[in-house]
């Protein structure tokens, strides 16, 4: 049961990313076409904007794993569960894309996980390390990047379904769409850590790990084994070691700047695929190619902010600007490197 927890958090937090956009825009619909009554624009808006402020705190209240039951979580997982069947009972028939059957499993699991009066870890998650003064990254700015980038992705996102509808192209939903949603984030993420991991072994660093979503590979003892963490559902990273303490800075510059360079060399391709797909032997997967198009530009583009991650990590921008103006966050890598083994 623990290892649902972090897939129901996600779960929460797309629901209240997509809540709050469908509630403004539908507002602003009915107020401009005066399709209904303004009284009744009001009650949707302030219903939809509720629900979405209680998927919020549901995602809010259950982001430490050693947590015991949240009442807001619980009440999510009612949600989901009271919407799934009320759509359930109109429905004619019942496919995998539809998102019934999603809305009532996700609303069983998360009753049965959030409701242990229990922990559900015997451990308390790891404090995140306490920032480095001269950093090159803004605590504002590290939450304002996150809310960007969610932004940023139902935006573009939105801008290929009625390209998709012009173009008679077929689009996906309900538990297909996540499915694909996982599959291009994990992709995505494989081609960017890669591009770290190529630009390590091409100057000789030692590569010590390479995580991209839930798949973990690292390197003990000299043998590399593979776990799975659902709490790493999104994103990656790669741990690496120069050849020697002295190893030169630009070395680790073009390392950190390999990672958005592959995404941006592989977007266009994939941009260039899905807006010829149709009629084309690749047609039915044109819509994986759309959003891996935009997923690549849009990891480019939020990787190269400089800001903090909730971890405690650095985005590969504040990674660059460190090494351009020599931080002292620059010094303090360099000095835990020489406690490091030379060889791993």
């Amino acid at each position: 049961m623990p290892a649902l927890r972090s897939p129901l958090r996600w779960s929460f937090a797309f629901t209240a990313m997509f809540l709050f956009p469908a509630a403004i825009v539908l507002l602003i619909h009915q107020v401009r076409t005066q399709s209904v009554p303004a009284p009744f624009a009001c009650a949707t808006f302030a219903g939809l904007f509720a629900a979405g402020l209680l998927f919020a705190m549901a995602c809010w209240t259950t982001r430490d794993p050693s947590a015991a039951r949240s009442p807001w979580a619980i009440a999510a997982c009612l949600a989901d569960l009271a919407t799934g069947l009320f759509i359930f009972r109109f429905a004619r028939h019942i496919t995998l894309a539809s998102p019934e059957p999603l809305l009532i499993a996700a609303g069983i699991a998360g009753l049965i996980v959030f409701s242990r009066p229990d922990t559900v870890s015997a451990s308390p998650a790891p404090a995140k390390p306490a920032p480095v003064p001269g950093d090159r990254t803004s605590p504002w700015f590290d939450r304002a990047a996150t809310i960007l980038f969610i932004l940023a992705t139902w935006k573009v996102i939105g801008l290929w379904v009625p390209w998709a509808r012009a173009h008679h192209l077929p689009t996906v939903s309900g538990i297909l769409w996540l499915l694909l949603l996982a599959l291009v984030s994990l992709v995505t993420a494989v081609l960017h850590e890669g591009g770290h991991a190529l630009a390590a072994r091409a100057f000789k660093m030692h590569l010590l790990s390479f995580n991209a979503g839930p798949f973990q590979w690292r390197k003990q003892e000299g043998k590399w084994s593979l776990r799975f963490k659902t709490s790493g559902v999104l994103g990656g990273n790669v741990h690496v070691l120069p050849t020697h303490p002295g190893q030169p800075a630009w070395h680790d510059l073009c390392m950190v700047a390999a990672g958005p360079l592959v995404n941006i060399c592989t977007g266009p391709l994939f941009l260039w695929a899905a807006l010829h797909a149709q009629g084309a032997s690749w047609q039915p997967a044109w819509f994986f190619l759309a959003l891996m198009a935009s997923f690549s530009f849009l990891a480019a583009a939020f990787n190269l902010l400089p800001f903090r991650s909730a971890t405690g990590s650095y985005s590969d921008g504040a990674r660059i600007l460190q090494l351009l103006t020599n931080s002292p966050v620059v010094e303090l890598q360099r000095a835990t490197r020489r406690l490091q083994p030379s060889t791993p």
